[in-house]
């Protein structure tokens, strides 16, 4: 399986990877290991479209809003504020952190991006914070927002899909709740390890 999945991602783009994983996992669930049925797989093709179809309407009222902000100046309104007021690096990213935790625990992380990436992009800019290191502070914490309960979206989701009690689910994601939250330390105190290895790879 190993050596099927290296071919695959070797010979092709991502977007045949992601049809050929599927193809390859619907044939092996349908045959081989039997855990869909045809009386379920209609059932499970309504889920899916409803669930994919929640999430475009999320990402294109994201967008929308996106433009808004664009077309009203916001984030240049709050970047001068910013200068004004004195804001530093380290209010910006309490700010940011704030608002992305509360964010992840009810949307999934493409909305989140796409709504606050517009505003606080900008603002993190102002104020001198590295944008490749941005990015892994803000995937961080969309992750953490997304194992915290009492919503977290990825709880439901593996409480969901395996059956497993939702109480369970929490207590087994704790240890990477807390590596995350470790992680996130590590790299608001030694910036280095994010910034370090792209420096050397010019």
């Amino acid at each position: 399986m190993v050596k099927v999945c290296k071919a695959i991602y070797y010979y092709c783009s991502h977007h045949r990877c992601m049809f050929l994983v599927f193809r390859y996992a619907f044939i092996v669930c349908i045959f081989i290991t039997q855990t869909l049925t045809w009386s379920n797989l209609i059932k499970t093709t309504v889920k899916s479209v409803e669930i994919s179809s929640m999430l475009l309407c999320i990402i294109i009222s994201a967008y929308i809003f996106a433009l808004v902000i664009s077309q009203l100046q916001i984030s240049n309104q709050l970047v001068t504020f910013a200068e004004t007021t004195g804001f530093t690096a380290n209010a910006v990213l309490l700010l940011i952190f704030s608002t992305l935790f509360i964010f992840g625990m009810f949307l999934d992380a493409a909305s989140c991006k796409v709504i606050t990436l517009p505003v606080f992009y900008p603002l993190a800019m102002a104020v001198g914070i590295n944008s490749l290191w941005l990015g892994v502070f803000y995937q961080i914490i969309l992750e953490i927002g997304l194992l915290t309960p009492p919503v977290g979206l990825n709880l439901f989701a593996i409480s969901g899909v395996s059956g497993v009690p939702f109480s369970r689910v929490v207590t087994g994601t704790l240890p990477f709740l807390l590596l995350m939250i470790l992680s996130l330390w590590i790299i608001f105190w030694f910036p280095q390890t994010v910034t370090w290895l792209p420096k050397t790879m010019g």
